[in-house]
């Protein structure tokens, strides 16, 4: 279902206009999927999470539109970096650890300060981003070390998702509504993936 509506909606953007100036606020409609993981496993603060990072991007995008202002930039940037980490987090830890929540809220500081710097041209929040995959990586190749396993097909979807973003990400500035409508899209499902692989065993650390 989540494979069939996301190319659907995708290829939709194809037609252009005014419909891709609109797509860009309707494509958040596909945060209903990682949504549903949150209030099915009953994870209220994540689900609290998730919507507020919607409001703040859906701010953004008519900030950019109507009354810009790099400061709603800032939010939504802090919001999706943090949305990353707390999904890697919650795949790496079977039991989220105590300490995982004081190296979250640093990172949120770290990111309300520097989020929006760049070394050498690249943007921090993007290397910071990096470094949450490659610790993703390495936790893969732990689990398959080791004679465990994850859901295959959950993480070839988070992975397909995933990249498609990544390479979205750098061709936005030649037709930023379609582009990053499409974005959206596949940010979300990797989102709805990445939740359905830390929900996969059963957890007692939200209650």
């Amino acid at each position: 279902m989540i494979l069939y509506t996301s190319v659907l909606f995708s290829l939709s953007l194809l037609l252009g206009g005014l419909y891709a100036q609109i797509a860009i606020f309707f494509s958040h409609a596909f945060v209903l999927y990682p949504l549903y993981i949150t209030l099915k496993y009953k994870c209220r603060w994540l689900t609290v999470f998730l919507i507020s990072s919607v409001l703040v991007s859906i701010l953004w995008h008519c900030s950019k539109l109507w009354f810009y202002n790099v400061k709603f930039l800032q939010l939504d940037v802090i919001h999706q970096n943090l949305l990353i980490a707390l999904s890697i987090a919650l795949i790496l830890f079977e039991q989220l650890p105590q300490y995982m929540l004081g190296v979250l809220f640093s990172y949120t500081i770290f990111l309300s300060v520097f989020c929006l710097d760049t070394i050498d041209h690249v943007n921090i929040y993007l290397i910071f981003s990096g470094l949450w995959v490659v610790a993703l990586m390495f936790h893969i190749v732990y689990i398959y070390v080791h004679h465990k396993s994850l859901p295959t097909y959950d993480l070839i979807m988070l992975f397909m998702y995933s990249s498609i973003a990544v390479c979205l990400y750098g061709l936005a500035s030649y037709n930023y509504n379609v582009i990053h409508s499409v974005w959206h899209v596949c940010a979300y499902c990797a989102l709805y993936f990445s939740f359905k692989l830390a929900f996969c065993r059963e957890r007692t650390d939200f209650e």
